[in-house]
């Protein structure tokens, strides 16, 4: 999301192997939603970078990832807050790593534990806010 608050990339990725637990429970996924899916991973990563770097996202996506975390040239991922729900599972995905994370599911848990961290909150409830 921008600075006024206008998401700027929401997208599904075409998986690379065959899902086996969609777990639409928590997720919201279906076979049907993530059919509809266009981006590889390769793709989405050169998108998230290409934004991290200024962009518009598409546009710039064929620039390739090398050295794009920063560098000379016009705010590099170091500038950039990278906002989402459990996305230490994208990030993996997408074979990212990244130094400024606002990750919704550890903000705002809601279920709170005796001993260790807070249990994650689904994004459906903090959707509804």
């Amino acid at each position: 999301m921008d600075e006024a608050g206008a998401t700027l990339l929401d997208e599904l990725v075409r998986p690379a192997r065959a899902v086996t637990d969609y777990n639409t429970r928590y997720s919201g996924i279906t076979a049907e939603l993530l059919a509809t899916a266009t981006l590889s991973a390769e793709e989405a990563r050169a998108r998230v970078l290409a934004l991290a770097r200024g962009g518009g996202g598409a546009a710039d996506a064929g620039e390739g990832a090398e050295g794009a975390e920063g560098g000379e040239g016009g705010g590099g991922a170091e500038d950039c807050f990278l906002v989402g729900h459990s996305l230490e599972n994208d990030l993996r995905a997408l074979e990212l790593a990244w130094p400024w994370v606002l990750d919704t599911a550890l903000l705002y848990p809601l279920k709170h534990r005796l001993e260790g961290p807070p249990a994650k909150a689904r994004a459906s409830p903090l959707a509804a806010c």
